[in-house]
């Protein structure tokens, strides 16, 4: 069971290095952001900050959504 627990552990770490460290975030083909994963990481850790993120994410509305 320990021996299950450290290979799906491993396999989780190096999962993360296979993702792209940049996003380009597209609305009706205009480019709107483009996103670094390193600008919005917790130094020297793989997560996230959600201050960084929430204020990415309030951008990113205010760009896209329509005016009723």
């Amino acid at each position: 069971m320990l021996r299950l627990l450290w290979i799906a552990g491993i396999s989780l770490v190096l999962r993360q290095n296979a993702v792209p460290d940049e996003l380009s975030i597209v609305n009706q083909g205009t480019t709107v952001a483009k996103v670094n994963r390193g600008d919005y990481s917790l130094p020297a850790t793989p997560l996230i900050d959600p201050a960084k993120l929430d204020s990415l994410l309030d951008n990113v509305e205010r760009q896209t959504s329509d005016c009723p």
